[in-house]
């Protein structure tokens, strides 16, 4: 998952300023691994540098929730119950990427062996680029470039890292639906669902339509999502290809290793 978060930093004179400097990350924005008490593995995470100069990046850690209303925070690492940053060791927290090259950059993740509770634990690498010619650099300035101050947008990249330790029950519920109707015309079935178990759900959502008469009028695709244990996602279904008219519609969770789960609806369309 790409995060762009628009962070004003009010520095001393609001002077126009460049946006931050280009990094990608490249590989997976999720990484999951199934783990053991005790048990102690590494992730690389492989930052690129695809212009002709020298970048630098920030890293640290944040944990990570996000709810059914849109809503996402990052509290400190290590502060939520299932958050597993205490875990998580890497160095340096400043990068120099060279020009064109790409830098791995490797983490312990070291799980603790008296862990109280099986489960998803998880939590966030943010890679921030820094601005050249911002205060924060520590790049040698360009013969005739000054340090700049003033409101940058700085762009972040968030590698969500999450460790399954042991067998846990993974939980779905859908506790609000409702049919939207879209500008274009039709409706959209949204379902928020939330996740009371013990492990992640990672999967789609689709919709089994019926007619009033029991029979299959087709299946349609929804949204995907992961759902963290204590957290939960609005997932969206697009009905408008289907006529006016009454439908019986099974709603389907599919999470994955972590099971199938459903709920019956009647549509009035």
């Amino acid at each position: 998952m790409t995060l762009r978060l628009a962070v004003v930093a009010a520095l001393a004179a609001l002077l126009a300023a460049p946006a931050a400097a280009q990094i990608v990350v490249y590989g997976a924005l999720s990484r999951d691994r199934d783990v053991t008490p005790g048990q102690a593995y590494e992730e690389v995470v492989r930052l690129h540098n695809p212009t002709d100069q020298p970048q630098q990046a920030r890293l640290f850690l944040t944990d990570y929730r996000f709810a059914a209303d849109g809503s996402n925070v990052y509290p400190d690492p290590g502060t939520s119950e299932r958050s597993n940053a205490r875990w998580i060791t890497f160095a340096p927290p400043v990068l120099t990427l060279p020009a064109g090259e790409t830098v791995p950059v490797t983490l312990t993740v070291a799980v603790p062996a008296d862990l109280p509770a099986s489960g998803s634990y998880w939590s966030m690498l943010m890679v921030e680029p820094i601005a050249r010619g911002s205060a924060e650099s520590t790049l040698e300035p360009e013969e005739g470039e000054q340090v700049r101050y003033g409101v940058f947008e700085r762009v972040r990249y968030g590698v969500q890292i999450a460790s399954h330790v042991g067998e846990a029950e993974a939980v779905a519920e859908v506790v609000d639906v409702a049919l939207l109707d879209r500008a274009e015309g039709g409706r959209i079935l949204a379902a928020a669902v939330t996740n009371p178990g013990e492990r992640m759900i990672d999967g789609p959502v689709y919709v089994d339509v019926f007619d009033a008469d029991g029979v299959a009028v087709g299946r349609i695709e929804g949204s995907s999502a992961r759902i963290y244990p204590g957290t939960s996602f609005r997932h969206r279904v697009d009905l408008s290809a289907l006529d006016p008219g009454v439908y019986e519609a099974l709603l389907v969770i599919d999470g994955g290793e972590a099971g199938v789960f459903g709920a019956q609806y009647t549509l009035e369309l």
